[in-house]
């Protein structure tokens, strides 16, 4: 394979830990555990399951609240980490871009 140049362009992420590069970075140092016990109850059975569930991501600063809350939650998470990793490259510039 031939060397090809390699551009990160920034950092966006919506995780347990955190949804910016600050916290998540800290969290993940400091050893904390995304994982939480969730019950699923279905059919009379209870079921403990592991899993790493994200509080809603916050709303990017170029959106409208009631706009980006009306997205399914999981193209939220998309938008958030688009926009933040966008932000983070300093390509989009409050008042500028709509992402």
């Amino acid at each position: 394979m031939a060397n090809s140049p390699v551009v990160i362009t920034g950092i966006g992420a919506a995780t347990p830990l955190g949804s910016d590069f600050a916290t998540f970075t800290a969290n993940l140092l400091a050893g904390k555990s995304a994982a939480q016990s969730v019950t699923d109850i279905q059919s009379g059975v209870e079921v403990r399951l592991p899993a790493c569930l994200a509080d809603d991501p916050p709303v990017p600063a170029t959106w409208d609240e009631a706009d980006f809350r009306a997205l399914p939650r999981s193209e939220q998470f998309v938008v958030w980490s688009g926009t933040s990793a966008l932000s983070d490259a300093g390509y989009l510039q409050i008042g500028r871009a709509h992402v």
